[in-house]
């Protein structure tokens, strides 16, 4: 599955470049790149509510079946579905997310000390989104004032893949640091 994630993610990113964004300033860069991870961030956890049956979109109806096998057979596809997505769509995220990083760090190209602050700035920040969407998918499982086992799936699986985005790009960026300080110049991102 990383392999698809890393050809999905370069046909995107190959979109915006095609589109001219490695014409911009390194500003506009930045604002660009952090916008695109922040809507993959928001494409993850709305596309996982989705296989998980939380939110209607085309044929599919939101909840589950009544008839308990019926109910059964749903939640093991449910299941199913819901670990290839999450672990396609989370590498894709944390591509997103290292590019935008990797291209703040280049704005502090010529400093070590800068580079390494981006990492305590990802970590917060990452942190503070990670937050903010677990408040609001845990507002949107209390809604109805219960726990659906599909909601726990959601939540479940939603939690495990920003980890894996978290761990993808900090580990990222601590190598481009490391890099920086034995090589003496910053890799490109």
């Amino acid at each position: 599955s990383i392999f698809v994630a890393v050809l999905l993610f370069q046909a995107v990113d190959g979109m915006f470049e095609q589109l001219g964004i490695g014409e911009m300033s390194l500003r506009s860069q930045i604002i660009v790149q952090m916008a695109i991870s922040l809507c993959w961030f928001l494409v993850l956890q709305i596309f996982l509510a989705w296989i998980s049956r939380l939110v209607s979109f085309g044929s599919r109806v939101a909840g589950l079946p009544e008839d308990e096998q019926e109910r059964a057979q749903v939640m093991d596809q449910m299941e199913q579905d819901m670990k290839c997505w999450a672990v396609l769509l989370g590498h894709i995220t944390g591509f997103a997310s290292i590019k935008a990083w990797c291209t703040l760090q280049q704005a502090f190209a010529d400093s070590l000390v800068g580079t390494s602050l981006i990492i305590v700035v990802a970590i917060i920040t990452l942190g503070v989104v990670d937050a903010l969407t677990a408040y609001r998918r845990h507002r949107f499982i209390e809604r109805d004032g219960r726990r659906d086992e599909n909601e726990l799936l959601w939540d479940e699986e939603t939690k495990e893949t920003m980890n894996d985005v978290f761990g993808l790009t900090i580990s990222f960026l601590i190598v481009q640091t490391l890099r920086f300080a034995l090589g003496g110049n910053m890799p490109d991102p």
